[in-house]
């Protein structure tokens, strides 16, 4: 018989191997969670990022904005600019992938609308500033609406994805509390000139807390606090 002049059987040298597979998957599928989790920060900071544009925007480019975010609707959000001074405007409803515009015009007048799809114009409609206008929108496409009657610029509407890094993962409003741990399942954020970041129910009651918003991605979570 031939002595094994290494000292390892083929047995010790089968085991050697199952274990360096092991950690390397283990060390593998640790790189992916993390990768998961640096990725959903990445996205939910950049919703931070804008709310805080909009806010250094007031006064410089911009009247007052209001965003809408919604746990049940869990993965966009719309926000309207510039609404303030303005004798019509035009507001937007949703159930689900079909949205409604509309407008307080009292009287029949031409109202031009501008459909912009990931930023580039995609459909001008003219009708009376009176009827309702539906419209479906697609998964993972940013869009904003912009109007005129005559040559009166109404206030602009957007609707926006969480995912901008990468749209093929869904991120979730999973959840709203305050700091006193009341949940919420529709908020408004709102400023406008004069006044500081505001927090509102979608009845209009103020909520006077700072509040945290949850995200979620597949298996990770994320949480978003702003502030008054």
């Amino acid at each position: 018989m031939i002595k094994n002049k290494y000292g390892f059987t083929f047995i010790e040298i089968i085991i050697v191997v199952s274990i360096l597979i092991m950690i390397s998957a283990l060390s593998i599928d640790s790189f992916w969670k993390n990768f998961e989790k640096v990725s959903l920060w990445n996205e939910v900071n950049l919703l931070n990022n804008k709310i805080s544009k909009l806010d250094n925007d007031i006064l410089s480019n911009i009247t007052d904005y209001k965003i809408y975010l919604f746990t049940w609707t869990w993965w966009y959000f719309y926000y309207y600019e510039n609404s303030l001074y303005k004798n019509i405007n035009q507001f937007i409803s949703i159930n689900w992938f079909t949205w409604k515009i509309t407008t307080n015009d009292i009287s029949k007048n031409t109202l031009d609308l501008n459909i912009y799809i990931n930023w580039k114009k995609n459909q001008n409609t003219s009708l009376s500033s009176t009827w309702v206008f539906e419209y479906n929108f697609s998964n993972n496409s940013d869009y904003m609406i912009n109007s005129y009657i005559w040559s009166n610029n109404l206030n602009k509407i957007y609707l926006e994805y969480f995912s901008k890094i990468d749209k093929e993962k869904l991120i979730y409003l999973e959840e709203i509390k305050d700091e006193l741990l009341n949940s919420y399942t529709w908020i408004i954020i709102s400023n406008k000139i004069w006044w500081k970041r505001i927090f509102q129910t979608m009845t209009w009651a103020l909520i006077n807390s700072d509040l945290t918003f949850k995200f979620g991605s597949f298996s990770n979570e994320y949480n978003l606090k702003l502030t008054k």
